[in-house]
């Protein structure tokens, strides 16, 4: 499909109408997760052990996210997302102070 700015103009006036098409799709419709496999090098020494609950939970997430009407050239673009949802890292977060609305101390502990 090309796409023309008078393709563009057309999708935005029928979400703005009706609150369908190309912008009624949200951000992303699929997702995927993955693991590192348990084989890796990563895992083969005695220093580092899977961070991951157990031994079926993802490592990381991918997010595509396809957008055809987001360039003004008319050429569609694929973003992918990607978040680790496993870390190894343990920090914490402390109070500041007795009061609410101060900022609380972060450590990540990376």
């Amino acid at each position: 499909m090309t796409i023309t700015p008078s393709n563009a103009t057309a999708n935005l006036n029928q979400w703005l109408e009706t609150r369908t098409g190309p912008y009624s799709y949200g951000y992303a419709n699929q997702l995927a997760w993955g693991r590192v496999r348990n084989v890796s090098s990563i895992f083969n020494n005695n220093t580092t052990q899977d961070p991951a609950a157990g031994p079926r939970t993802p490592h990381y997430q991918f997010v595509p996210h396809a957008s055809p009407d987001i360039l003004p050239t008319g050429e569609a673009i694929l973003s992918l997302g990607l978040g680790v949802v496993t870390v190894s890292s343990r920090g914490c977060v402390s109070l500041n102070s007795n009061d609410p609305f101060d900022i609380p101390i972060i450590d990540p502990h990376i």
